[in-house]
């Protein structure tokens, strides 16, 4: 799993190991649409895509189970949110990566991120 294996402990601890996993988000998709240039390989990409996602909600659900009292539904529907944002974000940095850096983005990223967070893990 390439989330996990980014960070030290194999989970998510913080916020400072969040930023490790949006970095690394953004860092694989950027290497992914390098290899996504070569013709014929397209077809691969709906499904490097849903298998990323996936491994992100799971590693956020797995750290927000562990760090919170609220609601296992509530907690779901913010992993699936913070997710689905992160991912979404690097996505379309992915497709046009002159428009700002990859620092830049990763940054402002896990700002949003760590807010939307906040709530469930009562920052």
């Amino acid at each position: 799993m390439i989330l996990k294996d980014a960070l030290p402990q194999g989970r998510i601890t913080g916020t400072g190991s969040l930023r490790t996993v949006v970095q690394t988000v953004f860092d694989v998709l950027a290497r992914f649409r390098q290899y996504m240039t070569h013709p014929g390989n397209s077809r691969f990409e709906p499904l490097f895509e849903i298998a990323m996602q996936k491994q992100l909600y799971n590693l956020l659900l797995e750290w927000l189970s562990g760090e919170t009292t609220n609601s296992p539904d509530k907690v779901e529907t913010t992993a699936v949110v913070a997710s689905w944002g992160i991912f979404g974000a690097a996505v379309q940095w992915s497709r046009d990566p002159l428009h700002s850096t990859s620092e830049m983005m990763v940054h402002r990223v896990s700002e949003v991120a760590a807010a939307a967070l906040a709530p469930v893990l009562g920052e």
